[in-house]
């Protein structure tokens, strides 16, 4: 997702709030006319990708687009085997799970 900091009625840290309420975890480009500290702080911490000052160069957008959408993919395989050990950690029995917080 693409988005100016500067939108109208609801800027984009709003709605980047807004959206991790939600529990949406689609990479977040923002986009500025001016660089605040600030909000590029809290653009970052609230889960941006990065943030590019306006007026940028198409292959600059391109590049923040393709390192995202590898970042996001990689999250989601992360997030799947993170789920699947989880299922298989639920079939263990008392004494296999006990066993195993000595493993780990």
């Amino acid at each position: 997702m693409i988005v100016d900091i500067g939108l109208g009625g609801m800027d984009g840290l709003a709605l980047q709030s807004k959206l991790n309420e939600m529990g949406w975890e689609v990479p977040r480009i923002f986009l500025t006319g001016q660089v605040d500290v600030e909000h590029a702080v809290l653009a970052l911490r609230g889960g941006a990708a990065t943030l590019i000052r306006k007026p940028y160069r198409n292959e600059t957008l391109l590049e923040a687009i393709g390192e995202s959408m590898e970042s996001s993919i990689r999250n989601q395989a992360a997030r799947r085997r993170k789920a699947e050990v989880a299922a298989k950690a639920d079939t263990l029995t008392d004494a296999e799970k006990s066993v195993l917080r000595f493993l780990i």
